[in-house]
Order: C-alpha cells, then sequence, then structure tokens
C-alpha cells in the first residue's frame, strides 16, 4: 500500500493521498444470513456484537489509531500480546449500560529488532505499558507522571469510583 500511495501518478493527482484502514475488534455471538437475489447474494452479520466491532472500527478515526480492541477480545490475547496493548479509554456505548474498555494495539512501531535477527514478529522486544512510558519519562517528567497515573486510576474506577 505504501508503494502504491507514493507513485508519482497517483501524488500528482491527489498531492499527500495516504492510504488509511481502521479495524475494530470485539468478540460475541452474531447471526450469518444471505441476502440478495438470483444476480447477486451478500452474506450479512446481524447482532450487537456485530454493530459494537463496527462503532469500534469507526471510532478508530476519532482516537487516532489504526485498530481498536474492546476488552473482551483484549481478554481473549496472551499475557505476551497483552503487553503490546495500550488502554485508549473507558466508554459507554450507545445501546449499553455498561461501560467497556478500549484498548489498541500500536506498540510494534515502537520495537526494534534484534541485532543480527530478521524482522519477524517474534523477534521484537516486548514493551509493557509501563516500558512505554519509561521512554518518553525525560520529555514529560515525573510529576507528570504522578498526576497522569492518578487521572487513569479515577477514570477507570468510573463515576464515584
Amino acid at each position: 500500500l505504501r508503494r502504491w500511495e507514493a507513485r508519482p501518478d497517483i501524488q500528482a493527482r491527489m498531492p499527500g493521498f495516504r492510504v488509511r484502514m481502521g479495524f475494530g475488534l470485539h468478540y460475541g455471538w452474531a447471526i450469518e444470513g444471505a441476502i440478495g437475489s438470483h444476480h447477486k447474494i451478500d452474506a450479512s452479520y446481524l447482532s450487537s456484537s456485530v454493530n459494537l466491532a463496527s462503532r469500534l472500527e469507526n471510532a478508530t478515526k476519532q482516537y487516532g489509531t489504526p485498530i481498536l480492541l474492546s476488552g473482551d477480545i483484549y481478554n481473549l490475547l496472551s499475557d505476551k500480546v497483552r503487553k503490546l496493548c495500550r488502554l485508549v479509554d473507558r466508554v459507554t456505548v450507545k445501546g449499553s449500560e455498561h461501560p467497556i474498555l478500549l484498548f489498541t494495539y500500536d506498540m510494534p512501531l515502537l520495537h526494534k529488532p534484534l541485532e543480527g535477527q530478521d524482522h519477524s514478529c517474534e523477534n521484537y522486544r516486548d514493551y509493557s505499558n509501563e516500558d512505554f512510558f519509561e521512554l518518553f519519562r525525560p520529555r514529560l517528567g515525573e510529576e507528570f507522571g504522578q498526576q497522569w497515573r492518578v487521572a487513569v486510576g479515577s477514570y477507570l474506577g468510573g463515576p464515584g469510583g
């Protein structure tokens, strides 16, 4: 995609053009059905879980991240993969009374291949959320870090929590 969007003919017609894709992932039940006519049939999936995944996909634009995971998906991940996820928000979506946690998977952008290794996923150093914060501590300062931890704890505790 990067080579395609960098083509001179495309950039000449649409300067600064970039391909951006968003993915919303949620886990739950769904009903599958075929919709259409004799000439064309499409598969359709219906459920509140599918609707939530769709909302997450749309929210990637608001959060400026290519992928959003619901807390239900996050809970299915291995500990190793969870370390690569970052908590983004705690929201109550339309049609629900219970808040959900939103995560993103953007840590590989910070990973550095180990010396002499190929660039496959297994050869990247894991960064936890604390490691991520530590990378930026020199720019932000300790006071910011203390305030940040208090704010996140209060936010995740919810109203009155």
